[in-house]
């Protein structure tokens, strides 16, 4: 006999889906999952709609097709959601600006676990480039820099989830990130504004000081904010 069918739960989503993906998390990343018919008497769905949910998963890419060996569960890769983020911005017609806030909150977050974690590798990477953001005045060359400091902060936190939401963010973002280079070379000063605003992220996580780390990441974000002002220009992703 099947399962009961399944009672939509109010304000928590789709119910079917929930249910489906808390199945696929028992079979397990790399396991083949049940077929179709015995699928749908453990949810008590029908199995019209339990292929529209496997449908809608399989395109974010949580399940892999195998012809003549099955459907098999596989790690969502986080540019899958960036690219749906992408998506669903353009629709609602909302500007990719709007997300900068969620990656500063994210940063912000990271620093704070960062300073708890206290990692000496990943920390080292965060000096590594700050060596080089201090050290060459090219403009890619910081840039990268820039990029490699922020990605050595984010798995310095040691917390998984804020990765990850950060490359999905990172790849909805990747437009307003080659708008922002062509902004930083119209900058004045701004190779010492790069070592003013990096420094002490580093010199707070060092210390242990989770609250000064994120008082420093604001003060990075709001520099950069304060400088495209200046120049009279909308913020990258704002158009």
């Amino acid at each position: 006999m099947g399962a009961a069918p399944i009672v939509p739960a109010v304000g928590y989503g789709d119910p079917v889906t929930n249910a489906l993906v808390e199945r696929l998390r028992s079979v397990g990343v790399g396991k083949r999952i049940p077929g179709e018919r015995l699928l749908s008497e453990e949810l008590g769905v029908s199995r019209t709609l339990l292929r529209d949910r496997l449908g809608t998963l399989e395109a974010l890419g949580v399940l892999r097709r195998q012809t003549g060996a099955g459907t098999y569960v596989q790690e969502l890769d986080p540019s899958r959601l960036g690219n749906a983020l992408t998506i669903g911005l353009a629709l609602s017609h909302q500007s990719t600006g709007s997300l900068q806030s969620v990656r500063v909150a994210l940063e912000r977050q990271a620093a704070r676990e960062a300073a708890a974690q206290r990692n000496h590798l990943d920390i080292a990477h965060m000096h590594i480039a700050l060596d080089v953001i201090e050290s060459n005045p090219d403009s890619a060359t910081s840039e990268q820099a820039d990029f490699d400091f922020h990605d050595a902060l984010l798995r310095a936190s040691g917390n998984p989830s804020i990765r990850f939401f950060a490359d999905a963010l990172g790849v909805a973002l990747r437009r307003t990130f080659s708008q922002r280079r062509v902004i930083l070379e119209r900058i004045e000063g701004y190779q010492d504004m790069m070592c003013r605003v990096h420094r002490p992220i580093l010199e707070a996580i060092l210390a242990g000081d989770g609250a000064t780390a994120m008082t420093a990441v604001d003060a990075h974000f709001d520099a950069f904010d304060n400088a495209v002002a200046d120049l009279g220009l909308p913020h990258p992703g704002d158009e």
